[in-house]
């Protein structure tokens, strides 16, 4: 990234901030790129940590969501990226309760099966699918299997915490 190289490994995350540069070589393994690009207009975040370019989705630390699920933050305001915040999401067999979150949200599954409820609709997840959840859409992504956790890696913007969900009425 800019003439300063950063190695990527199976299971690490890379932050381009608007206007740097980045070349990607591939190595020995495969690689699955996903890229989420955030225009200029997006609210932005006070910066509150060190940036970091390259991070190990295992050396991030774990946090609770909504009911038994927990969260890897891999990029957000503690390291850099002002703008949005990516994150690696472990769901347990089962469902959350209705909720909904202030941000705009689009998540990618790697894992599943599962599906996305929404108030009138509800879609099968399978590994590869993606959707988007907009400010404030009352949903529920259930893990359908019944004996494994469903990975999921969401990018949301304006920058926050994941946790912040707020349960729906009824």
């Amino acid at each position: 990234m800019e003439g300063v190289p950063a190695d990527l490994e199976e299971g690490s995350a890379a932050l381009v901030l608007a206007g740097e540069h980045a070349t990607l070589e591939p190595g020995a393994a495969e690689l699955v790129i996903l890229q989420a690009t955030v225009g200029p207009k997006t609210d932005r975040h006070a910066p509150l940590g060190v940036r970091e370019v390259v991070v190990d989705v295992d050396a991030a630390s774990t946090s609770d969501a909504t009911g038994a699920r927990s969260f890897r933050l891999l990029f957000g305001p503690h390291n850099g990226s002002t703008r949005a915040t990516l994150f690696v999401g472990y769901l347990p067999p089962g469902r959350a309760p209705w909720h909904y979150h202030l941000y705009d949200e689009i998540v990618w599954v790697p894992e599943g099966p599962g599906r996305v409820l929404r108030r009138d609709s509800e879609k099968a997840l399978a590994a590869g699918n993606a959707f988007r959840l907009r400010p404030r859409e009352v949903h529920i992504v259930e893990n359908s299997s019944s004996d494994r956790d469903m990975t999921v890696l969401g990018v949301f913007t304006p920058a926050g915490s994941p946790s912040a969900a707020y349960l729906a009425e009824g």
